[in-house]
């Protein structure tokens, strides 16, 4: 099915989208246990997208691919951006009812020689009495002349790690910093 909306996102969205369901007869005495699929192509404004679900067995995976993030493609929501090259994002979730697992990749270009920069989020939200959190952020070769305005090769890195727990009476967040050594000036 073809798609088009131009109210809710802030940006005409155009999109091709496929939905399958699929449900087995079950054994005697017991519920059928249906398998459903989805697939989103299209675009939000200039900004390129694609979604993937799927839900079976209990448990549920989505998936979305923003494979060119550019200056122009995120005007619409933020204004003037200042990045001067475009990114790739890919985020994805999955889970049941018992936790979740989620992560983030950005990819980012390289500039004069320099490695490719990264930056991710990963982590895991168990779910029963209370909840846990587990997660990690880390970048790495991030290059500051991505951003305009900068002029100085960088190649910086680092982490954040995060642990939590929230329960009926109260919680706790304990959070982690590592910073490799940097580079400011000549790479290549």
């Amino acid at each position: 099915a073809e798609v088009r909306e131009a109210g809710v996102l802030g940006a005409e969205a155009r999109a091709t989208a496929s939905y399958r369901l699929r449900v087995q007869r079950p054994p005697p005495g017991e519920l059928p246990r249906p398998t459903m699929e989805c697939a989103v192509d299209g675009t939000v404004g200039a900004l390129p997208a694609r979604l993937q679900a799927r839900l079976a067995d209990g448990s549920f995976q989505a998936r979305v691919q923003l494979p060119e993030v550019s200056r122009a493609a995120l005007r619409p929501w933020f204004g003037e951006v200042p990045l001067v090259a475009s990114a790739a994002v890919d985020a994805w979730l999955e889970g049941s009812r018992t936790g979740l697992r989620f992560g983030v990749d950005v990819r980012l270009p390289t500039l004069g020689g320099a490695p490719a920069g990264a930056v991710g989020v990963a982590g895991r939200v168990a779910l029963g009495d209370g909840a846990r959190l587990d997660a990690t952020v880390t970048a790495r070769d991030l290059d500051l002349r991505l951003i305009a305005g900068q002029t100085t090769a960088t190649r910086i890195g680092g982490s954040v790690g995060l642990r939590g727990r929230v329960g009926r009476f109260g919680g706790a967040v304990l959070g982690t910093l590592a910073t490799p050594p940097a580079t400011v000036g000549e790479i290549g």
